[in-house]
C-alpha cells in the first residue's frame, strides 16, 4: 500500500508539474480557469458514458412532469399529495443513476483537487515575510530537545516557543533571498528536513510534512513521509492563505472551482449530448 501512495503521488505531481509549467508567472486565476473547464468538460464526458443516459432522461421527464402537476392542481390536495410523492420517487431514481458515474469520478477528482489545493488554497511568501514553523513531537518531554538548521537566506526572527502539552515547538521566520530552501530540524540526533519555497510565482507548496500514514500521505503529496518511527509527528509551515481576486471579492479557490467547472458543464451540455 506504501509503494502504490508513493506512486500514485509521484505520477501525480510530475503530471501536474508538467500541465503547470506553461502557466508560470501568470496570474493564479487564469490557471484555475483554464483547469476548471477542462475539469467541467472531462466530468460531463465521463459522466455520459458510465451513466444510463435514457433513464436519467426518463427521471428528469418524470419530476417535471409531477412539478407541474403541483402547479395545476394546487387547489387539490389529494393530487398534489401524489405528486410530490411521485417527485420523491423520481428524484430518488435519479440520485441512484448518478451514483455510478459519480463513484467512477470520484478518485481522479479526489487526486486532482488535491493537486489543485497545494498550488491554490496557500501561497508562497514573500522575501521578508514572517513565517510560523510549527513541529509536532510524539511525547510532551522531546519539546525540549528540538533544534533548527537553517540555510543562510533563512532566519529566526523570535525566540523558540515550546508548548509541551501540545507537544509542539514554534519558531517564527524569514528569508533572505527567492527560493526553495531546506530547513533542518535536529532531534535525538537525527535530522528532519522541511522545504520551504519563497516566491511571487504559483507554485506547488507542501505545508506540512507528515508521517507514512495512508491518509496523511494522500493528503500531503509533495514530500516524501517522515518515517513511521521518528520521534517528530509532523513539520508544518503556515503559508500565507491565497485569495482569488474576482472584483471586489476574494474567494476560496474550491468556490471558484467548482462555480467554472459548472459552468462549463452547463455550456457544454448540449455539444456534447449529456444529461446531468
Amino acid at each position: 500500500m506504501s509503494f502504490l501512495v508513493s506512486v500514485i503521488n509521484t505520477a501525480a505531481n510530475r503530471t501536474c508539474d508538467l500541465l503547470f509549467r506553461p502557466f508560470a508567472g501568470l496570474h493564479p486565476l487564469i490557471p484555475l480557469a483554464v483547469f476548471s473547464f477542462f475539469t467541467g468538460v472531462v466530468m460531463l464526458v465521463a459522466y455520459r458514458f458510465t451513466s444510463n443516459q435514457p433513464a436519467i432522461r426518463r427521471a428528469k421527464d418524470r419530476m417535471q412532469a409531477h412539478v407541474l402537476a403541483v402547479r395545476l392542481f394546487q387547489d387539490q390536495l389529494g393530487v398534489v399529495l401524489h405528486s410530490y410523492g411521485r417527485i420523491l420517487g423520481a428524484t430518488l431514481g435519479y440520485l441512484r443513476l448518478s451514483l455510478v458515474p459519480l463513484l467512477v469520478m470520484f478518485v481522479p477528482l479526489a487526486l486532482l483537487l488535491v493537486q489543485l489545493d497545494a498550488r491554490f488554497a496557500y501561497r508562497p511568501p514573500r522575501v521578508g515575510e514572517p513565517l510560523l514553523l510549527r513541529v509536532q513531537v510524539a511525547r510532551p518531554e522531546l519539546v525540549e530537545g528540538v533544534s533548527f538548521g537553517l540555510p543562510d537566506s533563512v532566519a529566526l526572527t523570535a525566540p523558540l516557543l515550546r508548548d509541551a502539552v501540545e507537544k509542539e515547538v514554534i519558531a517564527r521566520i524569514e528569508s533572505r533571498a527567492p527560493g526553495v530552501w531546506t530547513i533542518g530540524v535536529d532531534l535525538a540526533g537525527s535530522r528532519y528536513t522541511k522545504q520551504m519555497i519563497v516566491s511571487d510565482h504559483l507554485e506547488n507548496i507542501s505545508t506540512a510534512r507528515v508521517g507514512p500514514g495512508f491518509v496523511d500521505r494522500l493528503l500531503h503529496p509533495v514530500e516524501d513521509p517522515l518515517p513511521a518511527a521518528a520521534p517528530i509527528v509532523a513539520i508544518a509551515l503556515d503559508y500565507p492563505e491565497r485569495r482569488i481576486t474576482l472584483g471586489r471579492f476574494g474567494l476560496n479557490w474550491i468556490v471558484v472551482f467548482f462555480v467554472l467547472s459548472l459552468v462549463a458543464g452547463l455550456v457544454m451540455k448540449r455539444p456534447l449530448r449529456a444529461e446531468f
